[in-house]
């Protein structure tokens, strides 16, 4: 996913504030820092264990959206994916989005939502 660098939340704790064409949020970099302003592809992980009707939701759009709350990031997709161990994968156009779940999953090609406290964002070296 390409991400616009907009901003240093806490640059110590490698937190930025960034852009994609879904929407603007907030994510903890790994790697050198950007610049701002920087144009860069990553790859975006989500390492909490998420618990469907707690963390995931069914939405009822099927808009593809990031968006942040005060004290979450909120992500909408289309739910690709999950493997009978709770391995997930979440579609946002050309970019999928992996996690971890726990409990009875949705169907496949639902529209969810999901609710994280972090999203890392791992740049993508080509």
């Amino acid at each position: 996913m390409e991400l616009i660098i907009l901003s240093y939340n806490d640059e110590q704790k490698r937190d930025l504030k960034v852009e994609s064409k879904y929407g603007k949020f907030n994510v903890l970099w790994e790697g050198e820092l950007p610049l701002l302003g920087e144009k860069i592809d990553v790859e975006l992980d989500i390492d909490q264990h998420l618990i469907w009707n707690k963390d995931i939701y069914l939405s009822m759009n099927d808009e593809l959206q990031i968006k942040q709350s005060e004290e979450e990031t909120i992500i909408q997709g289309k739910l690709e994916e999950v493997s009978d161990a709770g391995f997930a994968v979440l579609r946002l156009g050309n970019s999928i989005i992996t996690f971890i779940t726990e409990g009875t999953a949705f169907p496949i090609n639902s529209n969810i939502q999901i609710k994280v406290v972090n999203v890392t964002a791992y740049p993508i070296d080509y």
